[in-house]
């Protein structure tokens, strides 16, 4: 039998413990340990080795197996020994972490963070995973943790990072509800930051010009069709924002925010499956009617209407698309949509799709 060998760390190589085997004589014990150089394991004893010994499962947190097999008994089967030994998690706490500054989000800051544990960057996602906390305003410190994940464990100590205020001029205004009849006092914009978070209304100013150059504002009392006019948004709430967009320009029409949309594939409610990454849709995935004058026209994709913005569209729930009139029609609509579950048959590759099963088969109990 082999005796129960140490427990071994987690290193990101193969572990190879030191062991005894103790023959079937009960009296005989033998040592074995590791020999980087020749590659495989010695006895203690320095004498010739007349066991076979394969290692099984040694890299990753779990259980490994210790397999020693020797000569064929007097009846011709083949003596073996096995036993097993943990692989723990390293300890995370033990880890470099450096975080950059970040910049405001509505949905909060979320900083660069970089971890190397004994030289090694390790992979978000895969080896930890962080939390933020105190991210949603410029003015204060934000905080970030790392967790150990997988082959790793524990936390490391809290993190601060300081928080910049996001400068408008980077932005642009998405859309705007600028459509025949529209107040201009009335205006309504969409604006989102970096990561598809709209900001509020209360969080900038709207000024509505006529020329390009934005030095005269626009002073009717309401938009008329066929108008072209220009759009900043100026930071108002100035602890998270600076600075004013450049100018964007829209063309008045027939207002298109009492449309109707739905999917174009089947008529009913918006979906798509998350991605991993930043879910959109094109127009004419979108099906879009409006009543005018009593009767109902279907729009035509890129011709009567454009997708011009996403929000909260990098997870899977509930996200906005904006789409905006264009020609005779003006004005925005935003539109919710779901977004869900990747399913097996959208699958790109084989390894996704063998990821999928497996975590379908760890919730199977047989």
């Amino acid at each position: 039998k082999i005796d129960k060998p140490k427990n071994q760390t987690y290193t990101g190589e193969a572990r190879y413990p030191e062991f005894e085997l103790t023959l079937g004589d009960k009296t005989t014990s033998i040592v074995f340990t590791y020999d980087t150089a020749a590659g495989g394991y010695v006895r203690q004893d320095k004498q010739e080795m007349n066991v076979n010994i394969a290692v099984s499962n040694n890299v990753n947190k779990g259980t490994a197996t210790i397999l020693a097999t020797g000569k064929k008994d007097a009846r011709g089967k083949t003596t073996s020994a096995k036993r097993t030994f943990k692989i723990t998690a390293a300890d995370i706490s033990k880890a470099e972490v450096n975080v950059d500054s970040a910049v405001y989000a509505v949905s909060g800051a979320k900083p660069a963070v970089t971890v190397k544990y004994e030289g090694k960057t390790l992979i978000l996602g895969k080896d930890y995973t962080v939390k933020y906390s105190k991210n949603k305003k410029a003015s204060a410190k934000g905080t970030v943790t790392v967790a150990g994940k997988g082959n790793y464990a524990k936390k490391c100590a809290p993190k601060e990072f300081d928080i910049t205020p996001l400068d408008m001029s980077k932005l642009t205004v998405n859309a705007v509800t600028a459509a025949a009849g529209v107040k201009p006092n009335k205006l309504k914009a969409t604006i989102s930051d970096k990561s598809g978070g709209a900001l509020k209304p209360a969080q900038y100013t709207l000024k509505v010009y006529t020329d390009k150059d934005c030095t005269q504002e626009y002073t009717a009392a309401a938009f008329a069709e066929k108008e072209t006019i220009y759009v900043t948004a100026a930071a108002k709430d100035t602890v998270n924002l600076t600075g004013t967009t450049p100018a964007a320009e829209f063309i008045t029409g027939i207002d298109i925010s009492k449309a109707k949309v739905v999917s174009a594939a089947d008529g009913k409610a918006v979906t798509k499956p998350y991605n991993g990454g930043e879910v959109t849709l094109k127009a004419e995935e979108l099906k879009v009617t409006l009543k005018v004058d009593g009767s109902e026209r279907t729009l035509v994709p890129d011709r009567d209407y454009k997708v011009v913005a996403h929000l909260n569209n990098t997870k899977k729930g509930s996200a906005s698309v904006v789409i905006q009139g264009m020609d005779i029609y003006g004005g925005t609509k935003m539109v919710k949509f779901k977004i869900t579950q990747k399913s097996v048959e959208s699958l790109k590759t084989w390894e996704e799709m063998s990821k999928s099963i497996s975590e379908v088969m760890k919730s199977v109990n047989f």
